[in-house]
């Protein structure tokens, strides 16, 4: 029997064994390593795996959560066990709708070159990065990060979902006495990646920022990079996209409904199921995903 299907029948007998009117079990297997560089050359390297195990249980509309790290059998009934006895102590939630009924979906998008990255391929990567930047008479300083997530949801009311993927994360910044350039790359398949480019783009960057000027205050056009875009809209998603910030008025979104906020030139939309994306085909219920324009 295979890992995979093990932690499978560890969710559904400790699910099949709880007590409370409805359980849910979400869980996260990753297997990661990181390479780091400072002042041009590497100097550190660590591997983990790790796995994080939520559950939450429902006892007369009462909801109780419990977590544990520990993928054993045992473990995991223990969780359940202490959610449930949270759920008996918690405050009724007059309007919970119940947990979603939903059917198994297993996707597997692991990228086979990723999921087998060592050390010593991380390490043969970043010297191309650290050769391009050499050339440059540039400072690098960075981060190599590869690895593979799994993805676990269920509920008493279906089957188990899993979701299996690779990811690789890379960023660098080289440096000269008076500027500085940044690239940034994401994606699934190591194969993609071309160090020695963003690197060569990090040093363009900082070629053009030598010898800077001091601006008079005023108004003035900025444009801004993907990296920074997605970093801002991360923040605007988190904070302001989700339905419980507009339930609890946090969101911009709160009682506006209908309204134009923004630009029509611009458009903003989730889609779970973008072969771009790395995220999961199903949400954290395990309902499948769909494209959200918001």
């Amino acid at each position: 029997m295979s890992e995979r299907q093990e932690f499978i029948e560890a969710i559904e007998k400790a699910l099949r064994s709880s007590q409370a009117d409805e359980t849910e079990i979400l869980a996260f297997r990753t297997d990661s390593g990181l390479t780091r560089v400072a002042n041009s050359q590497i100097h550190q390297n660590v591997t983990e795996r790790n796995s994080a195990i939520s559950v939450r249980a429902i006892v007369d509309k009462r909801i109780g959560t419990a977590s544990t790290n520990r993928p054993q059998t045992e473990a995991i009934a223990a969780a359940v066990e202490a959610a449930t006895a949270n759920a008996r102590v918690s405050p009724r939630v007059e309007e919970w709708p119940g947990l979603p009924h939903t059917s198994a979906t297993i996707d597997d998008s692991v990228a086979e070159t990723t999921g087998a990255c060592t050390p010593g391929k991380r390490a043969e990567l970043v010297q191309e990065a650290l050769t391009a930047a050499k050339n440059s008479k540039l400072t690098m300083a960075g981060a190599l990060e590869t690895g593979k997530t799994e993805i676990y949801i269920a509920n008493n009311h279906g089957p188990v979902s899993v979701s299996s993927t690779s990811g690789v994360d890379v960023s660098m910044v080289l440096m000269a006495l008076d500027s500085s350039g940044y690239a940034a790359w994401v994606g699934r398949d190591l194969d993609g990646l071309r160090m020695a480019g963003l690197a060569e783009t990090a040093a363009a960057k900082a070629e053009l920022g030598r010898r800077p000027e001091d601006l008079e205050p005023g108004a003035y056009t900025v444009i801004l990079e993907p990296a920074a875009v997605a970093d801002m809209l991360s923040f605007f998603g988190y904070l302001g996209l989700g339905a419980l910030s507009v339930q609890e008025h946090r969101s911009f979104m709160t009682d506006k409904f209908g309204e134009q906020l923004i630009s029509e030139k611009i458009t903003l939309w989730d889609d779970g199921r973008d072969p771009r994306t790395l995220g999961a085909p199903f949400d954290f219920e395990g309902v499948p995903k769909e494209k959200v324009v918001f």
